[in-house]
């Protein structure tokens, strides 16, 4: 779905670069992005919320707690931002694993880090298309993570 037309893709991360490596690409594909660098949970909902987000990409690990499953649970909760398809971008392989079956509940896709820039990409098609992306794009139980055909660029942060 190359330039899809599309309401904003949520990102929330702490890391400013990733944010504008993921900025860069997502407007190269014809996509907007709003960067969601809150600490705060509730203030991360309230921005996803009014963002008009088509998608939201969440990290773990931000701020140095594991608040992203926070943000994963009341996005869930709020009426508003239930149906929003999320996409976990994270190295927080551990967590991610210990948790696998709220993430599952949660109908969220993992991308661990590093992931191909490809790979994210058909993600966030997938997710603003409607498909079920939870199912379709990776086994969050695997040790390894699935790959989808890259172009080589990968993010390794984390």
């Amino acid at each position: 779905m190359e330039g899809t037309t599309a309401g904003a893709v949520a990102v929330l991360d702490d890391d400013l670069r990733f944010l504008r490596m993921v900025e860069r690409m997502l407007q190269g594909h014809g996509l907007r992005m709003q960067p969601v660098t809150t600490p705060d949970p509730d203030d991360a909902v309230r921005v996803v919320e009014q963002s008009d987000a088509s998608a939201a990409l969440i990290d773990i690990y931000m701020y140095g707690e594991a608040a992203g499953f926070s943000v994963i649970d009341r996005l869930r909760a709020n009426p508003a931002t239930a149906g929003i398809p999320i996409i976990v971008t994270s190295a927080a392989r551990r967590e991610i694993a210990r948790n696998r079956e709220f993430l599952r509940a949660a109908r969220c896709a993992v991308l661990q880090k590093p992931f191909g820039m490809d790979d994210l990409l058909c993600c966030v098609d997938r997710a603003i298309a409607g498909e079920d992306i939870a199912s379709a794009i990776v086994d969050i139980t695997s040790e390894r993570q699935p790959r989808l055909p890259s172009a080589g660029n990968e993010y390794a942060g984390a």
